[in-house]
């Protein structure tokens, strides 16, 4: 997976920013807290499943992403726009997986919201490169595509909550 586009499509998996961090550590705490005796076995066992299944959709959205990377900047392009749409289509089904009622919202909150407005942001990126393209700007195009390789607040923060909740996948490892 040494691709562009596999780095943009996990890329929500990837960097942690030192504030992220700290808000996964505090997020581990109170889980660890949590599954050693303060939930239920309900509890651990939907959320159980519920890492499973957006792990799952992780890997599956990492499989899916070319496996060259490219050098022209048409196909630069390309690839962002790939990965924007596998991105979208990845949080779809993350935000469709069934999450435990008493998570529900804060994983709407400090994780779906994040991812959206990542993928949001990758595919207004791809959306003006294609646009550059096709007015045979690659200047503009080929920065539009380097902008997306930049580490943003959504991407740190919804990588330390995937952290902190124990995904696997989802959060790079």
């Amino acid at each position: 997976m040494s691709s562009r586009t596999t780095r943009i499509v996990v890329a929500v998996v990837i960097v942690v920013s030192l504030a992220g961090a700290g808000l996964g550590v505090r997020l581990a705490a109170r889980d660890q807290a949590r599954a050693d005796g303060g939930g239920d076995a309900a509890y651990r066992d939907a959320r159980q499943r519920y890492v499973a299944a957006v792990d799952a959709v992780c890997r599956d959205a990492g499989e899916h992403a070319p496996p060259e990377e490219a050098t022209s900047t048409r196909a630069m392009v390309t690839e962002l726009t790939t990965a924007a749409r596998i991105m979208g289509r990845t949080v779809a089904a993350i935000e469709a997986a069934k999450p435990p009622p008493a998570d529900a919202a804060r994983i709407r909150r400090q994780y779906i919201g994040p991812l959206k407005s990542l993928t949001a942001h990758l595919g207004d990126l791809a959306g003006r490169a294609e646009a550059a393209m096709s007015k045979g700007d690659e200047a503009t195009a080929r920065s539009l595509v380097e902008k997306s390789y930049e580490p943003n607040e959504d991407e740190a923060s919804s990588t330390a909550f995937a952290t902190a909740y124990g995904m696997t996948a989802c959060a790079g490892q």
